[in-house]
């Protein structure tokens, strides 16, 4: 009887947990914003549905004198479906913005990022994506998804002229962040250094396949980073397609970085999800503010003078 009165009440620590980083990240929807910019590119063969703005949203949550913008990729299918509002009665208006209540950990926590003094941005998958069957799924290592990222940073610099842009992802968002960084400074026909971010960090990331030939971001040219890149991985985290000790891997690709540094964190809750889902090891799920703080003192000892 008393091993089941502990069980429950570390239940209840667990929701009150997961109860207070929404709150935290909702309490402050006037710090969030969406922003919508124009696609470059021509959309892929899934489409757009009829009256679609053919624009790429984010989050953007901005502080006062940032010390640069940490642009955040979720993991799964990547829909954060910024586009659709809930209404009362459960309708839903594509002609409205709602601010998404993912339980993603990136975006969870992306009040916890900002509260370190960065800028957040968090990128929702294109309109076309959003209309395929498995979202991102397939797509990530695209020239198509690569043109949407550059459209972004592109207007992150715009917005933050001189502010370092960073870029971090979780899970499958390890692969859109991994492959962002392999954009090179010098491009014929842009600004030096335009689209060039100045550090990665990998979380969670994903690194095992199935049969079907899954993406995974061993598939990026991951020799052609250079730039410091931290692979943050959770010792507990069971999910097969994120064994933690790949974090060895990963570095040993990453051999023109002039910095690449393993963090491998412990601890949390016990899962409320399964094994690869937000709410578990794998998603830093009870150690949000451990990983957070990890990850934010690490990009300011890295920042580009």
């Amino acid at each position: 009887m008393k091993h089941r009165k502990i069980i429950r009440c570390f239940g209840v620590l667990e929701i009150v947990l997961l109860l207070t980083l929404l709150s935290g990240a909702l309490s402050e929807l006037n710090a969030d914003t969406v922003e919508s910019i124009p696609l470059h590119r021509s959309p892929v063969s899934c489409g757009v549905p009829s009256g679609t703005p053919w624009e790429q949203n984010y989050i953007l949550r901005e502080v006062p004198n940032a010390l640069g913008t940490i642009l955040l990729f979720t993991g799964g299918d990547g829909r954060l479906n910024l586009n659709v509002i809930e209404g009362p009665n459960g309708d839903t208006s594509s002609s409205q913005f709602g601010i998404n209540k993912s339980a993603n950990f990136l975006v969870r926590s992306r009040h916890l990022f900002a509260s370190f003094g960065f800028n957040v941005a968090v990128v929702d998958a294109a309109p076309d994506f959003l209309n395929c069957q498995n979202g991102l799924g397939g797509w990530r290592l695209s020239p198509q998804h690569l043109q949407d990222i550059k459209d972004v940073i592109g207007n992150l610099r715009g917005k933050f002229p001189s502010k370092p842009v960073w870029v971090m992802g979780t899970s499958m968002g390890s692969i859109s962040a991994a492959q962002a960084a392999t954009i090179p400074k010098d491009i014929p026909g842009v600004p030096l250094g335009f689209y060039h971010l100045d550090g990665l960090v990998l979380t969670s990331s994903v690194t095992a396949s199935d049969n079907s030939g899954a993406e995974t971001v061993l598939m990026v040219n991951l020799e052609a980073i250079r730039i410091p890149t931290l692979i943050v991985s959770h010792g507990q985290d069971t999910c097969l397609a994120t064994p933690p000790n790949d974090a060895w891997k990963i570095r040993s690709r990453l051999s023109s970085a002039p910095v690449r540094d393993i963090r491998i964190l412990w601890g949390g809750f016990a899962p409320l999800s399964n094994e690869c889902d937000a709410l578990s090891y794998h998603g830093f799920f009870g150690i949000e503010p451990v990983a957070a703080a990890q990850i934010s003192f690490w990009i300011k000892n890295h920042l580009t003078p």
